[in-house]
């Protein structure tokens, strides 16, 4: 695997294994902090969100936690740099389920993206990324996604490998 080419990692996980196991050169930003710090846990935004905002479960609101526990100011760095990029951005997605869950964050970070590839154990975890992305953006935005931000989905082992040589082979 080639990760010179990678400039940031935003990962979900809580724990320090990216850096430990991979890589402890490349930014890792852990959107909802991580073992060494405070944690993000609980839901995303519903209809009780809306203007007036019911704040009665406000603590348990993602978004209120990573502004809380500012685990966000390394997202908006994060995301300022995809968009002003002057070059292409392509974004890798690895064990993150796309659930509905953190759909704010998805729908920021997919919309800088240029290219989007997301890779999937099995085809059992393709069919639920399918299946939540849709959920997410209905099917004329996914159809956008899949043709204009040239997202596509790797299943298994080879195909990995081959993508993982193949951007291996490009970046030489």
């Amino acid at each position: 695997v080639d990760y010179h080419r990678t400039d940031y990692v935003l990962t979900f996980n809580y724990t320090n294994t990216y850096e430990k196991i991979v890589s402890s050169k490349i930014k890792v930003l852990h959107l909802h902090g991580n073992v060494d710090e405070n944690i993000v846990l609980g839901y995303n935004s519903d209809e009780d969100d809306c203007i007036p905002t019911n704040t009665l479960w406000l603590d348990f609101k993602k978004y209120y936690q990573r502004v809380f526990w500012r685990t966000d100011e390394k997202f908006v760095h994060f995301n300022n740099f995809m968009r002003t990029s002057k070059e292409p951005v392509e974004l890798a997605i690895v064990g993150f389920s796309l659930s509905r869950n953190d759909e704010d964050i998805i729908r920021m970070i997919f919309e800088s993206a240029t290219k989007i590839t997301i890779f999937c154990h099995d085809e059992q975890a393709k069919h639920d990324y399918i299946h939540n992305l849709v959920g997410i953006y209905g099917k004329t935005m996914f159809d956008e996604l899949i043709y204009k931000k040239q997202m596509s989905f790797l299943t298994g082992h080879d195909e990995l490998l081959k993508y993982f040589n193949h951007a291996k082979n490009d970046f030489l």
